[in-house]
Formats: structure tokens, C-alpha cells, sequence
């Protein structure tokens, strides 16, 4: 019999105070160094954080690639958030087909990942010289041959 959502969120609670739970997160810590595998700290909480769920499975009969070793604190926000845009993604490819997927505008916390790589990748740019001498404000980039980019202006290089 097939578990309700609920049901199946009662499950896991309790899954996740069996010796069963304990032993796996242990010995996958283990495997993974006691290393969060997002940001690599060491000697802080780590948990097992499963990256998607499938009913059916108890906690601790999952794949290595099932799960991640994360710090407790923002890197298990970070990977819980994850999961709910590949949930929403899913349901929306399954509801609607993999061409509607087209259409879905960013959600926030792809636009907080393309955030923290897109002013280094800017910054470098300017500080190889692929792009020098910028100054203050919003630009169409047609220097160096990279046409309908837009770089925020700005001194360095200048």
C-alpha cells in the first residue's frame, strides 16, 4: 500500500531516530572525509541530506548519489531549497511535459546562485583584460567581440 504524503512524512520522522538512520549517517559521513561537500568545512554538524526522496525507501536504504554530506546550518538550507526546485521542476515537467520547462521563469534560489558567480565572472573579465575600462553604470558590451552582454560600469581597469 502506497503511503500518503503525510503518512510518508510521518515515516521519515521516525526513520530518522532508528540505530538504522544513525549507522548509515555515520558511515556516509565517513566515506565523504567529516567534510561538508558544499562549502568543505570541516569540524562543524554535518548531516545526510537526501536529495530527493522515493517512496518505498526506508532513510537509509538509498544510492551514495542519493545524498549529500552538509553543514547543518546554511549549506543544509541551502540543499533543502534545492530540492524544492527540483520538486517543483518535476511536478511541473510531469504535469505539463519537459517543453513547458521552456517557459518557467528562474526561481529565487537560482537567481541567488547566478548572484554569486556572476560578479566574480564580471571581475575577472575586467581583471584579465577581456573587458577593460569600465566606469559607473549599465553598458551594452560590444568590446572584445562580446556583443549583448550587459557589465555593470566601474574604475577598475581604467
Amino acid at each position: 500500500m502506497e503511503l500518503d504524503e503525510d503518512e510518508f512524512r510521518a515515516q521519515c520522522r521516525k526513520d530518522y531516530r532508528t540505530p538504522e538512520w544513525h549507522a548509515y549517517s555515520l558511515k556516509t559521513c565517513a566515506k565523504r572525509g567529516h567534510r561538508c561537500q558544499r562549502c568543505g568545512r570541516r569540524g562543524v554538524r554535518l548531516v545526510v541530506h537526501h536529495r530527493y526522496y522515493l517512496r518505498g525507501l526506508r532513510l537509509w536504504e538509498y544510492d551514495d548519489e542519493a545524498v549529500e554530506v552538509v553543514c547543518a546550518s546554511r549549506c543544509h538550507r541551502e540543499a533543502d531549497r534545492d530540492r524544492e526546485d527540483q520538486n517543483r521542476l518535476d511536478r511541473i515537467r510531469k504535469e505539463f511535459g519537459p517543453e513547458a520547462l521552456k517557459h518557467v521563469s528562474p526561481h529565487q534560489s537560482e537567481l541567488r546562485k547566478l548572484a554569486q558567480v556572476e560578479t566574480p565572472f564580471k571581475q575577472w573579465l575586467i581583471d584579465s583584460g577581456v573587458y577593460p575600462g569600465i566606469g559607473i553604470g549599465i553598458i551594452g558590451c560590444t568590446h572584445s567581440g562580446i556583443s549583448g552582454m550587459n557589465f555593470p560600469r566601474t574604475s577598475v581597469g581604467t
